[in-house]
């Protein structure tokens, strides 16, 4: 038997080479049609950038730091001959910890304009959209960085302090009482429920809140409880404020803020919750969440609700 096989036509030699050639000009134009152009094409992230493809986002940009003021004296370790605006802290998780900023850097500019007040950046950070791309002039010892990053969503206030401190070992501390000069520890009080407060004599909240705190140190008194009112303001100030305004708890200074940057405090009042294993489960901050602290120290004393 005979097997049919497909006939294959028969193409002369020049209208091959033609048909050849018409193939490599349909292969070169969609080639060049699929290419992206300079201008479309997304720039090599920098090593240490935490930058993606910007996508535009709602809300306020933010970098996640606290920031402080560096003097001229410290300015001067940096190589600097004025004062900055230095770094007090970073967020974990946050656009600063993921570019690599560290606590102790000195921030001279944001997209190339000059700043010299902390406000100042505050103000330009929050009014830059989330998800932009950004470049930071930084000091750290006497290196000279760039520091690019693309800028979060900036959170709620107590959202933000309560991811950076909830349910994580709370820092120790060593602040001056203002009854003795004497230091005092978050060691001491171990195996007790510890309430930080900390708060100054010039806010009003803090003023408007102490009746409430009174109440809270009288009510647990002669229990496994430590209520401590933490200020950054000299002693005789609180000395002085205390004398017009008894208050039933300790308080103690912190005139070098020390524990006020290791607990993340950029507001006032704001009040920690320790428990006895000296986790931090509580924060608040301002004055009117009183009755939730009083049911969250309960809770830890074992206290029906």
């Amino acid at each position: 038997m005979t097997s049919l096989l497909p006939l294959r036509p028969w193409i002369p030699q020049a209208t091959r080479a033609g048909a050849l050639a018409l193939l490599g000009l349909a292969l070169a134009l969609t080639w060049g049609a699929w290419q992206p152009s300079r201008a479309e094409a997304q720039p090599i992230p920098v090593p240490g950038d935490n930058a993606r493809p910007p996508t535009p986002q709602k809300g306020e940009g933010w970098l996640g730091v606290a920031l402080t003021m560096f003097d001229e004296a410290k300015a001067k370790e940096l190589g600097l001959k004025r004062a900055v605006v230095g770094v007090e802290s970073v967020f974990d998780g946050s656009p600063a910890a993921s570019s690599g900023f560290l606590a102790g850097d000195a921030i001279l500019s944001f997209n190339g304009k000059e700043v010299k007040e902390t406000k100042e950046l505050i103000e330009l950070v929050r009014g830059t959209e989330p998800g932009a791309r950004v470049i930071f002039e930084v000091v750290r010892g006497k290196e000279r960085l760039k520091m690019p990053l693309l800028l979060g969503v900036r959170p709620d206030r107590m959202e933000m302090l309560r991811s950076q401190l909830m349910n994580k070992p709370a820092p120790d501390f060593a602040v001056q009482l203002t009854s003795t000069g004497k230091p005092t520890t978050l060691k001491e009080h171990r195996g007790k429920v510890i309430v930080l407060d900390f708060w100054a004599t010039w806010c009003g909240p803090c003023r408007k809140s102490i009746p409430e705190m009174n109440a809270l140190a009288e009510r647990h008194q002669g229990e496994d409880f430590v209520l401590l009112g933490i200020s950054d303001e000299e002693a005789t100030v609180l000395q002085g404020f205390t004398a017009k305004t008894p208050l039933k708890y300790a308080t103690a200074t912190d005139t070098k803020r020390q524990a006020n940057k290791d607990y993340k405090i950029n507001a006032l009042p704001t009040t920690v919750v320790i428990d006895q294993a000296g986790i931090i489960r509580d924060v608040f901050i301002g004055a009117g969440d009183l009755k939730a602290l009083q049911e969250s120290v309960d809770k830890l004393l074992g206290k029906p609700l």
